[in-house]
């Protein structure tokens, strides 16, 4: 078993797309622009609801921000908006 310890943190270490430091990583940038999308909006003075406000409200899918009132932008109809970074 300790071979196969030593291996699994390897492989831990040098894997650039699956490891566990490359989902913290893919996690906190997601944050980071999900932050900034309702700064944005809120700077923009767009009303919004949060992922969590959605959840509050039981709402069967949660992107991470839904419009109350939908907004045009260069002719699109906008209703949500999910925050990829």
């Amino acid at each position: 078993h300790e071979g196969l310890a030593r291996n699994v943190a390897y492989c831990q270490q040098v894997d650039e797309h699956h490891s566990p430091a490359m989902d913290e990583l893919r996690t906190r940038l997601g944050k980071q622009y999900e932050d900034r999308l309702e700064a944005e909006l809120t700077k923009a003075q767009i009303p919004f609801l949060t992922e969590a406000n959605m959840r509050k409200r039981q709402y069967a899918r949660t992107p991470d921000t839904i419009l109350p009132e939908p907004i045009a932008i260069d002719g699109r109809i906008i209703k949500w908006i999910e925050s990829k970074a």
